[in-house]
C-alpha cells in the first residue's frame, strides 16, 4: 500500500473527510488557533490546493462540532451546528442566510447530490434551489446525527439505536452498547460500540443482527465500507501509534492490518478510484488500494 499524495496543513484536523466524484477532489475540515475554521479543497490526481474557506466561530461559540463540522453539497457548502449556508459559489464567503430549522440536528449530502436535513420530528430532502422535494415524519432522539444518505433512504444515528427511514417509511433497531462509529454497506451496517471491542453487524434492510465479535480492548477512530467489496477498513489507535486494519465481513476476522501516522481522524474510500482517503491530525493521504483489494477478493 502506497501513498500517492499527502496534503499538508499546519492547522489541526477535523471531523469527516469527503470526496467529491463530480469534480474529482477531496475536502477536510481544519481549526485555526480558537475561533476559526477554514475548509480545504485539494484535486485528487495532483494534490493541488484548489481553493480554501474559511470563517469565524464568533465569541458567542466556546465549542467546536468536531464530528460533523461541514458539509459540501455541489457548489454549497453548509455548516452543521446550526444549519448556516456559509458560501453559495465555493468562491466567498458573502452569501451568509440562514435556514428555518430551529429544531436542528443535523445536515447532510446525499449521494445525489440533494441536501438531508434531520430535525427532531421529521426529516427532509431539499433540492439544490433549497425547496422540499420530500418529507417524512419521525421523531429522533437527542443526538441524533446522519450516518449515511441517498436519494431514497437515510440511516440516523442514535446513541443506542439505527434509524433507516425512507420517503414512505421507516425501520429502527437498538443496537448493542453505546456507539462510536458506524458504516453502511449495501447490504449490511456495521457498528463499533464504546464497549470495548465490540464489533457487530447488521443487515442494512431490516436491522437483523449478523454477527458480533470480541476483540482485545483497543479504540477504533474511524471505520469505512468498500462498496460491494466483502470488507471494510477501521483505523485503531494503540500504544505507540494507529493502524489501519481490513477486516472480512462476513466473518469480521482481520485479513492485515497496516501501521499509520499517531492521530487518524477519519477516512473514505473512493470508489470510483479504488483509493483510500485518510484523514491525519495535519494532513490527508491518499492510498491506493487496489491491489490490497484484489488479493483479499481472493481470499
Amino acid at each position: 500500500m502506497i501513498p500517492t499524495w499527502a496534503f499538508s496543513s499546519p492547522d489541526i484536523a477535523l471531523g469527516q473527510i469527503q470526496f467529491s466524484a463530480a469534480s474529482d477532489s477531496i475536502s477536510a475540515c481544519f481549526q485555526r488557533g480558537s475561533n476559526t475554521q477554514a475548509v480545504r479543497q485539494w484535486d485528487r490526481q495532483t494534490g493541488r490546493l484548489i481553493r480554501e474557506i474559511s470563517w469565524s466561530l464568533g465569541s458567542n461559540r466556546s465549542t467546536v462540532n468536531v464530528l460533523r463540522p461541514a458539509v459540501i453539497s455541489g457548489s454549497h457548502l453548509w455548516r452543521f451546528e446550526d444549519g448556516f449556508l456559509i458560501c453559495q459559489s465555493m468562491r466567498s464567503v458573502d452569501i451568509t442566510v440562514s435556514l428555518p430549522y430551529p429544531d436542528l440536528h443535523d445536515v447532510a449530502a446525499a449521494t445525489d447530490g440533494t441536501l438531508v436535513i434531520l430535525c427532531e420530528k421529521s426529516i427532509q430532502w431539499l433540492n439544490s434551489d433549497g425547496a422540499v422535494a420530500a418529507r417524512f415524519n419521525v421523531e429522533c432522539r437527542y443526538g441524533a446525527s446522519v450516518a449515511h444518505a441517498t436519494a431514497d433512504s437515510v440511516f440516523v444515528l442514535e446513541p443506542r439505536r439505527i434509524l433507516r427511514i425512507e420517503r414512505d417509511g421507516y425501520t429502527c433497531w437498538e443496537v448493542y452498547g453505546i456507539v462510536d462509529h458506524v458504516a453502511i454497506s449495501p447490504e449490511k451496517v456495521f457498528v463499533i460500540s464504546e464497549e470495548p471491542g465490540l464489533i457487530s453487524s447488521y443487515c442494512a434492510r431490516s436491522g437483523q443482527l449478523l454477527r458480533q465479535a470480541r476483540r482485545k480492548p483497543f479504540s477504533v477512530t474511524s471505520v469505512a465500507t468498500f462498496g460491494d467489496h466483502p470488507i471494510f477498513a477501521i483505523t485503531v489507535s494503540c500504544e505507540g501509534g494507529s493502524s489501519l486494519e481490513i477486516l472480512h465481513a462476513e466473518t469480521l476476522t482481520k485479513v492485515w492490518s497496516l501501521q499509520l501516522e499517531p492521530v487518524i481522524h477519519s477516512m473514505t474510500y473512493l470508489e470510483s478510484t479504488r483509493q483510500l482517503a485518510i484523514l491525519a491530525r495535519r494532513r490527508v493521504q491518499l492510498y491506493d488500494l487496489d491491489e490490497r483489494i484484489m488479493l483479499t477478493l481472493r481470499c
